[in-house]
């Protein structure tokens, strides 16, 4: 007997094979374009860190809808964010600025020479008690007139900036000052060698020529640069150069000049005051200490200078007053705000210069020094009194250079 069930012929399933076949391929196709990356994507190896980026495949004739032509405009140029010429400054002219920096360097020079002529016309005023020989302190002296015969064949020798010229070779100028040291250290040399009897006054007198003129030709030289400072564009002695010219402006600035690269600085009126009365008072003290000798070395030979006590005692008496002046113009100079210390440390010297010369004058007086011993150390008291306030005051003209605008002692324009 036959069977319930009905057979379906195979062509009945036929369109249900292949509609599924279909879905199926669909789907494959879209999991696998979704793993692909887009032409020109870039694929990275998170192991190595390597990007690579993958050429984009040649469009075909379906795509060409889709492919985007370069442009061939050029970019536009590229636009500056500066304008204009670069800044200017006004500098010294090399040759200017070397000719001051020479007069700065010499002057310190004369100032060494001072010293060594002031030593050793007191080793050799006191040579019982510093054992100085003659020969020693002629070889010292020939020593200073060498050295300033050289700076002032180096002055004449030197050329200097044609605008600078009339001041250089002025009677008040650089050159004429250092041919007056070299003639008053011929005239200490030729004091040394004056036979005995000699008191010494010739010679001592040369050294206060000497000093004073040191002191005239350190005025000299800083007054040339207050002028360059003040009129160097209009004599022709500046240049204007590009601020990022290194050759010229960065050049050292002469003491005392200025150029327009940041802010003026100029020293405060008191401060300047005070310098002035400084130099005013140490340019005093070799007369003061001439004078002090000559009196003592007039007593001490009196035989041959015929001088009288009353007389010696009076020269002493007067020594003694303008030292006295001369303190109470020390402590009277307002000190600016910076130089408290060193102002109250020069009147300190100022105010043992005073008991020197008061001790000076009590050993004249004593009726106990018959050899006048005592006298002559405190007359080398006195001479070394003299060196240590003047060497206070080349201190604090030091300092202030150095410190001006740290210490407050200069205006800031």
């Amino acid at each position: 007997m036959a069977s319930g069930r009905r057979s379906v012929p195979v062509r009945n399933w036929l369109p249900h094979i292949v509609f599924t076949a279909a879905v199926v391929a669909v789907i494959v196709f879209a999991f696998t374009r979704n793993g692909e990356p887009e032409p020109g994507a870039s694929t990275s190896s998170p192991a190595s860190g390597v990007v690579s980026t993958a050429s984009p495949e040649t469009p075909t004739t379906a795509d060409s809808d889709r492919v985007v032509t370069p442009s061939t405009e050029a970019p536009a140029p590229a636009t500056s964010s500066t304008t204009g010429a670069p800044e200017q400054v006004e500098v010294l002219m090399p040759e200017v600025a070397t000719y001051l920096e020479e007069l700065e360097i010499m002057a310190e020079s004369v100032a060494d020479l001072v010293t060594d002529g002031r030593a050793a016309n007191l080793a050799w005023d006191n040579a019982e008690e510093t054992g100085v020989t003659f020969q020693q302190t002629e070889a010292a002296l020939l020593d200073v007139l060498n050295r300033a015969q050289v700076l002032h064949e180096t002055l004449g020798g030197r050329k200097v900036p044609p605008p600078l010229d009339a001041l250089h070779q002025d009677p008040g100028g650089p050159l004429a000052l250092a041919g007056a040291l070299v003639a008053s250290a011929e005239a200490m040399l030729e004091g040394l060698r004056i036979p005995v009897p000699d008191d010494g006054s010739a010679r001592r007198a040369a050294l206060a020529d000497f000093i004073a003129a040191s002191e005239e030709f350190s005025r000299a030289a800083d007054g040339l640069a207050g002028h360059v400072r003040e009129k160097g564009g209009e004599l022709g002695l500046t240049v204007m150069v590009a601020s990022s010219d290194s050759t010229l402006a960065e050049q050292p600035t002469p003491e005392g000049s200025t150029t327009t690269t940041g802010p003026e600085e100029e020293m405060r009126a008191e401060t300047i005051a005070y310098i002035e009365v400084l130099q005013r008072l140490a340019a005093i003290l070799p007369y003061l200490e001439a004078d002090m000798t000559a009196a003592v070395e007039a007593w001490d030979n009196t035989e041959q200078t015929g001088v009288t006590y009353q007389e010696t005692e009076a020269a002493l008496v007067d020594v003694m007053d303008r030292t006295l002046s001369f303190a109470s113009e020390v402590e009277d100079s307002p000190v600016p705000d910076g130089l408290e210390q060193l102002g109250g440390e020069l009147v300190q010297h100022a105010q043992e210069l005073v008991s020197a010369a008061q001790t000076v004058l009590e050993t004249f007086r004593s009726p106990t020094n018959k050899d006048g011993s005592d006298r002559l150390d405190a007359l080398a008291a006195f001479a070394g009194q003299a060196m240590n306030f003047a060497k206070a005051v080349d201190g604090i003209i030091s300092y202030v250079d150095e410190n001006a605008e740290l210490s407050g002692l200069a205006d800031n324009g």
